[in-house]
C-alpha cells in the first residue's frame, strides 16, 4: 500500500516539476522553488519504489509530508501571488505521506470465535484470475488459501449495515492507536 501511495506522490511531485512552465508561474524565484520541492518529493518518492525491504520505512514519507507543507505555505503565502495548483499539490501530497507513513505492511489480522480461539488469522491477499485470493490459516494451524470472486464482494457491500458504516472511522483509529502503542495489530481481542 505505501508503493501505491508513493506512486500517486511521484506523479504528484512530477506535476510539480513542470507546472511552472505549463502555468507561467511569473516570480523566477516561484518557479524554482515549485521545480526543487517536486523534484525532492519525486526523489523521495523514488527511494520508497525502489526499496528491496518487505517492509518500506516510513521516513521517506515523513520528510515528503514536510515537503507538502512547505510547498502550501510556499503556494499560498510566498511570492506575492497564490499558485493553486502548488497549493492543492502540496496539500495532497502532505496527507497522502502522512497516511503512508502510518501504515505498516506484512501484519496479520485474525477472526475470532466468541470464546476468543482463533478461528481465521489472515497473512496475505493479492489479486489473481479476477478473485481476491486470500492466504493464512484456520483454527490457528491449517494452511488455507481462500478465494473471493466478483459477486461475493458485491455480496458483501449489501451486507453492510449503517451501524459498521458509521463506527468504521472509530474502529479504524482505535485500531491504529492500538497498534501503534504495542508495535503491532492486537493478538488477542476479547468479544463483549
Amino acid at each position: 500500500m505505501k508503493r501505491l501511495f508513493a506512486w500517486i506522490i511521484l506523479i504528484i511531485g512530477a506535476w510539480l516539476v513542470i507546472s511552472p512552465w505549463v502555468l507561467g508561474y511569473q516570480p523566477v524565484a516561484a518557479r524554482w522553488n515549485a521545480c526543487a520541492i517536486g523534484l525532492a518529493i519525486a526523489v523521495l518518492s523514488l527511494l520508497v519504489l525502489l526499496c528491496k525491504t518487505e517492509r518500506v520505512p516510513s521516513w521517506p514519507q515523513l520528510i515528503t509530508c514536510l515537503f507538502g507543507l512547505w510547498s502550501v505555505g510556499t503556494g499560498a503565502f510566498a511570492f506575492g501571488q497564490a499558485h493553486w495548483s502548488e497549493l492543492v499539490c502540496g496539500i495532497l501530497v502532505a496527507v497522502f505521506s502522512l497516511v503512508a507513513s502510518q501504515l505498516t505492511e506484512g501484519r496479520k489480522i485474525a477472526i475470532y470465535t466468541k470464546d476468543s480461539n482463533v478461528l481465521l488469522e489472515m497473512n496475505g491477499m493479492t489479486y489473481k484470475d479476477g478473485q481476491i485470493v486470500l492466504r493464512g490459516k484456520t483454527f490457528g494451524t491449517m494452511p488455507s488459501t481462500m478465494y473471493v470472486r466478483p459477486v461475493d464482494m458485491w455480496n458483501l457491500v449489501g451486507m453492510v449495515p449503517f451501524i459498521v458504516i458509521r463506527m468504521l472511522p472509530w474502529m479504524l483509529i482505535m485500531g491504529w492507536k492500538t497498534g501503534k502503542a504495542s508495535g503491532d495489530v492486537p493478538r488477542r481481542v476479547r468479544g463483549s
